[in-house]
């Protein structure tokens, strides 16, 4: 079985002797039909239940990457809600990769040192955080709801209109490929 095919018939829904599809690891899908011709994005679609910040990040992600999506979350509006959280650098690593690294510099607090104290004050421990220790990037403090505001508003500059409140996820089929998938939501 030829690989290169199989891909086709599964992401093109048809077989076509002169089209492959390339899928490299970071790079944006693409479908070539001779070696000479532009790519064009992959007809690819994906829905994203939620648009808590796994939700919205992965859109940006995909948005990235030529990927169309949608996003749909069951509250009736994006609320900064929550309470502080801590970004370490890894993460802050791949908020770089979506554009916002320097919005959440801004928008949160990046600690240099992390230590505990006793109640009489002595210190038991003490690190470097961040830069300060030596990485690439810092470690940011941030309100959970705010971190999830620009996510959307990040989302919804790169993709307007892709993000659907009001809406709670009820179920989904498949017809079998190549025919679409359905899913149902629930309003209000």
């Amino acid at each position: 079985m030829n690989p290169e095919k199989t891909v086709n018939e599964l992401s093109n829904g048809h077989e076509r002797e002169d089209e492959r599809t390339e899928v490299t690891p970071g790079k944006r899908v693409v479908t070539r039909t001779s070696s000479h011709e532009e790519p064009r994005p992959h007809p690819l679609k994906a829905i994203i239940i939620g648009a808590g910040i796994g939700g919205l990040t992965t859109a940006l992600f995909l948005n990235k990457h030529g990927i169309d999506c949608e996003v749909f979350e069951q509250a009736a509006a994006i609320q900064e809600l929550g309470v502080g959280i801590n970004l370490m650098p890894q993460a802050i690593a791949s908020f770089d990769e979506i554009g916002l690294l320097a919005v959440l510099e801004q928008s949160g607090i990046a600690p240099d040192r992390l230590f505990y104290r006793t109640a009489q004050g002595l210190t038991v421990w003490d690190e470097p955080r961040g830069r300060r220790a030596g990485l690439p990037y810092p470690q940011i403090s941030i309100h959970r709801g705010r971190l999830q505001r620009l996510l959307h508003d990040a989302f919804e500059a790169r993709a307007p209109g892709r993000v659907h409140v009001d809406r709670t996820f009820a179920s989904w089929y498949e017809n079998g490929w190549p025919s679409p998938s359905a899913i149902c939501f629930r309003i209000g």
